[in-house]
């Protein structure tokens, strides 16, 4: 027998415990191809802050992430916002001001808030920050900051603003599909006994550089679920105050607002959001159950349903796990959250842990689900995904049928591992395995256990031939002599020989 230096690699990787082909938690199948983990890139450094939020656009070329420091020449914190361009990770500060909870002396004059809304052509972002007045109201209380809708480009230049009455705030804005308009809700004027206030629907033309007044109504809470398709229209959702919802499809040429049913169908959480399934909370975990069929998908064992989200305008899942990790050497612990990323039509190795992070939820990612933005002990990360054509051996650990061609391929892969272990075997006792504890001898140096299977199955493929005891390392069989075979099950066979080599047997 040849000794070849393949061996003693062999052996470097069995003590390690990996293998190239097996299946890591930073991937996992999607229908037949695999999508794993490929890059995570670290934006921020300490220097630079801590960072508080983060988002991505929704091409997932660009992030906005806000950070704070100690502001040294007052006793206070500066929060900055920055926009990144990741293809040469350059970040544009777009703006500083003070915090988004505001619970530091208040000396800028501008208020921030934590995230921004992409539009959905990714080319503009909105924010809604407090801009610091001057002066008192007719009771003789300073003014609270006015509400501003701040518009910025993705070169980071600001190309339009909207800046709402005095004492008049609004809650997150909604970009129309074709990205030319952006929908707000302004509130004011609140009953404190009745809870109720005016509520205003608004819409800034990006182009126009005008605001449209559409509808007012004086209500609890009026919130924008939605645009239409075609841009022409925005469905609110109005609470009555006595537990009850109504929609309202509102018309940008004026038409009065038609009310709609809450409880119809078409205006569901999931349908307004683009989201297939629905996450049910189980004696013994969370259901994914698919809204169109009804099917329940899979069931994540121990997880609460409201640790998981699935993902709009694709097919994953993602939830959220927690762990305390101890810090040496004081002993202390922290909690360490995992983001993790579930195809729910899969059957076996169906999930990936992406990323690590401060808290739940924190994380955020692009339209097709391949770029993922978060905050992990106070830094920024981007993490990319990626799709490839998954390997016969991946397949099989996936419970995915191999085609003929495939299972060849796998079962060549399978003789020329255990061609190696039987070497390093031999190189480790100087005898070939007995017939006895061959499958126990040369299974500790397989970098997968399975080459012993036929694929898919857990029928032995390998027929094991020792040699006379006369041979040894010292003493080697003749070069063709027949070590061991392996049966693909429909007539095709593998010879390795004693001198490593690998053939096909003649029928």
């Amino acid at each position: 027998m040849k000794l070849r230096i393949v061996g003693i690699i062999v052996l470097i990787f069995v003590s390690t415990g990996t293998s190239a082909d097996s299946f890591g938690i930073h991937k996992m199948m999607v229908g037949d191809k695999v999508l794993e983990v490929v890059e995570t890139r670290q934006l921020t450094f300490r220097d630079d802050g801590d960072v508080q939020s983060i988002t991505i656009s929704p091409d997932g070329k660009y992030v906005v992430y806000l950070t704070i420091q100690p502001n040294i020449d007052s006793n206070s914190r500066i929060a900055r916002m920055y926009l990144v361009k990741l293809s040469n990770e350059k970040s544009i500060m777009l703006m500083e001001g003070s915090l988004p909870d505001n619970d530091y002396p208040d000396i800028y004059q501008w208020k921030l808030p934590s995230y921004v809304y992409w539009s959905p052509n990714s080319k503009y972002f909105t924010l809604n920050a407090g801009l610091k007045m001057e002066g008192k109201d007719d009771n003789g209380k300073p003014y609270r900051r006015r509400e501003s809708l701040l518009i910025f480009d993705t070169m980071g230049s600001m190309t339009g603003s909207y800046y709402l009455p005095k004492d008049y705030y609004y809650f997150p804005s909604k970009w129309s599909p074709d990205s030319s308009k952006v929908a707000l809700v302004s509130r004011g004027n609140r009953d404190k006994d009745t809870g109720e206030c005016d509520n205003t629907l608004i819409v800034y033309d990006l182009y126009s550089k005008q605001a449209q007044t559409l509808f007012t109504i004086r209500s609890r809470t009026l919130t924008i679920d939605k645009w239409t398709s075609d841009s022409e229209g925005v469905i609110c959702c109005e609470s009555t105050g006595d537990g009850k919802y109504v929609f309202h499809n509102i018309s940008l040429d004026g038409q009065a607002s038609t009310q709609t049913d809450a409880e119809s169908a078409e205006y569901s959480y999931e349908l307004l959001h683009n989201i297939p399934f629905d996450l049910i909370s189980t004696d013994d975990g969370t259901a994914i159950k698919e809204i169109s069929t009804g099917k329940t998908l899979c069931t994540i064992k121990g997880l609460k349903y409201y640790h998981a989200w699935a993902i709009p305008k694709t097919r994953f899942v993602r939830y959220w796990t927690q762990q305390d990790i101890q810090i040496e050497p004081n002993g202390a612990k922290t909690k360490l959250c995992y983001c993790w990323l579930v195809y729910p039509e899969g059957e076996k190795q169906n999930r990936m842990c992406v990323a690590t992070a401060d808290r739940h939820g924190n994380d955020v990612w692009s339209d097709n689900g391949l770029k993922i933005a978060y905050v992990s002990e106070g830094k920024a990360f981007v993490t990319d995904l990626e799709y490839r054509k998954a390997t016969p051996r991946e397949k099989t650990a996936a419970g995915v049928p191999l085609t003929d061609e495939e299972t060849r391929t796998l079962l060549l892969e399978n003789a020329h591992q255990i061609s190696d272990a039987i070497e390093v075997s031999i190189m480790s006792s100087e005898y070939y395995p007995s017939q006895d504890d061959f499958i126990k001898r040369i299974g500790y140096y397989l970098r997968d256990k399975t080459s012993l299977l036929l694929p898919g199955t857990d029928k032995m493929a390998v027929t094991y031939f020792k040699p006379d005891d006369k041979y040894n390392i010292a003493n080697l069989p003749p070069a063709d002599t027949i070590i061991a075979t392996l049966d693909s099950g429909y007539g095709w066979k593998l010879n390795i020989y004693a001198d490593g080599r690998v053939g096909e047997a003649l029928k």
